[in-house]
């Protein structure tokens, strides 16, 4: 069974002197239920890149859930469900060339991949927003997956 453990890794967003803290690192999403029940009456927060942004990281005093483990599964959920809508009749329906959608499917996997690599690398600023737009890459992708739409629709 999955349980907390005490590492002296992570940071708070300030940087200061590391506290030690007790850290799950769930890898599906079940697991989830009982690590929330497992904290007790600690205060649980979930974490990405072993940061977190309350004060449990000052203090020590609280229970961290790192979910980097499921960023990689959530992302490429959205790609899924997204090729799931590109196959129903409704998106037939409406485009006239439905299936140059499928030419997103590649540029998202690579988007979310590349995202998620540059994240445990900690190559992105704290509001991944705010980087997506800031990033060349990333308004590539974004400028080619607006042409495909175009296409489609068109």
């Amino acid at each position: 069974m999955l349980s907390f453990r005490e590492r002296t890794d992570v940071l708070s967003w300030g940087r200061v002197v590391r506290q030690p803290q007790l850290v799950a690192n769930p890898r599906f999403a079940d697991e989830l239920p009982a690590l929330v029940l497992d904290s007790g009456s600690r205060s649980r927060l979930t974490v990405g890149l072993r940061r977190s942004c309350k004060n449990s990281c000052l203090t020590g005093a609280g229970a961290l859930i790192d979910m980097r483990g499921l960023c990689a599964a959530a992302g490429l959920h959205a790609v899924r469900v997204f090729a799931l809508y590109i196959s129903s009749t409704t998106m037939h329906r409406r485009c006239s060339y439905p299936q140059a959608l499928w030419l997103v499917w590649p540029i998202l996997v690579y988007w979310i991949g590349r995202a998620i690599i540059m994240a445990e690398r900690r190559l992105i600023d704290d509001d991944p927003i705010l980087f997506a737009l800031r990033d060349r890459v990333s308004l590539l992708a974004f400028a080619a997956i607006a042409a495909v739409m175009i296409i489609a629709a068109a």
